[in-house]
């Protein structure tokens, strides 16, 4: 098997949250433990006379469950699958938010429509210019072969006959009418994930029935630990774990296809490659974005003297995005519309982590 020259950016992203979560799951370990050391010292001098059968079903039960899911994880596993070189050129056709949507196991986040725009721009459909130091958008050539959610996009940016997209006005009218974010994000991630369950790449996606279940069970086993323990049986410290892991794991359960291991190892060698040293050209930092090499890649240009539209605008569409997203926020904070709002902050989450490079 061929390997990776390196790992992308949303390969490290993906080891730092693994290695976040290994840190949890320990410290819950050690928590439960003095916990249990110190509940057992309090029967003691109490005068109890140990740990009842009921701490032993609950222990077994969680030893059980622990490792019926380690079991599961090491089942559905990364496949061992070659990875043919791609020799500079991009693994697939597949746009840049389809491949953010393979990497993610089915998810679609806010990056993958900043890639969406700085890919159209690239490929000229959308010109950028600078009009007071304030960036608009302008229509491009003639739309001719683009898929759902970037044609979705273009219609967003330049609605009726708009011949150019102000994007600061774009953030004042969003949050005169939220309604016109809404529309767009929900009908963007529908298309991204239509075209994704239509190409066979994973076989079960981060909010599938089978990977809710799991995180259901794992709930369930963690309220059954915790009525447990109430009860002062600190066996069933082990189902708090067990019930933490699984809960806190549930995503890992997502699954792709063979061809979609393939692809996706492709698709982050490609990523590092781009962070490595590989030529860079317009069109390869729309992917970059959405495999979290854009900063990288555009520093690259710069250093070359390279001044591309797509290098020019790839750090402010995303700073844009996050302002219609807070826009939307603070207009339906005041519609009582919470369910709303939720989502909306967890889908900041990464872009808020992120230091935007200058423009």
């Amino acid at each position: 098997m061929t390997a990776p020259p390196g790992r992308s950016g949303a390969d490290r992203r993906r080891r730092r949250t693994l290695r976040a979560r290994a840190l949890v799951f320990a410290a819950l370990a050690v928590g439960s433990g003095l916990t249990g050391w110190w509940w057992s010292e309090h029967l003691d001098r109490a005068g109890d006379q140990g740990p009842s059968g009921w701490d032993l079903v609950g222990l077994v039960a969680g030893v059980v469950v622990l490792g019926v899911w380690a079991a599961t994880m090491l089942a559905t596993g990364r496949r061992s699958v070659e990875v043919p070189p791609t020799l500079g050129a991009l693994p697939s056709t597949h746009s840049p938010a389809e491949v953010g949507w393979l990497l993610r196991h089915g998810r679609v986040t806010l990056a993958d429509l900043a890639a969406t725009i700085v890919d159209l721009t690239a490929r000229g459909f959308v010109l950028p210019f600078r009009r007071d130091e304030r960036l608009v958008l302008g229509r491009g050539r003639p739309v001719v072969d683009l898929r759902p959610h970037e044609d979705l996009v273009l219609e967003w940016l330049f609605a009726g006959w708009a011949r150019e997209a102000d994007l600061e006005a774009k953030r004042a009218a969003i949050r005169a009418d939220p309604v016109q974010w809404s529309a767009l994000w929900v009908r963007f991630v529908d298309d991204v994930e239509a075209l994704g369950r239509d190409s066979g790449l994973i076989e079960r996606e981060v909010a599938s029935p089978g990977v809710l279940a799991v995180a259901a069970a794992g709930l369930g086993v963690l309220v059954v630990g915790v009525t447990g323990t109430a009860h002062g049986y600190v066996g069933w410290l082990a189902c708090v774990v067990a019930g933490s892991v699984v809960l806190a794991g549930a995503s890992a359960f997502a699954r792709r296809s063979s061809l979609g291991d393939t692809l996706a190892m492709q698709w982050e060698a490609f990523g590092s490659r781009l962070r490595e040293g590989a030529d860079i050209t317009p069109h390869a930092l729309a992917y970059a974005v959405t495999l979290g090499e854009g900063d990288a890649a555009a520093q690259r240009l710069a250093a070359a003297d390279d001044e591309w539209p797509a290098q020019l605008i790839h750090a402010e569409v995303e700073r844009q995005l996050l302002g219609w997203q807070e826009a939307f926020l603070v207009a339906t904070s005041v519609r009582g519309e919470p369910s709303e709002r939720v989502r909306a902050a967890l889908s900041l989450r990464s872009l808020r982590r992120r230091e935007p490079s200058p423009a």
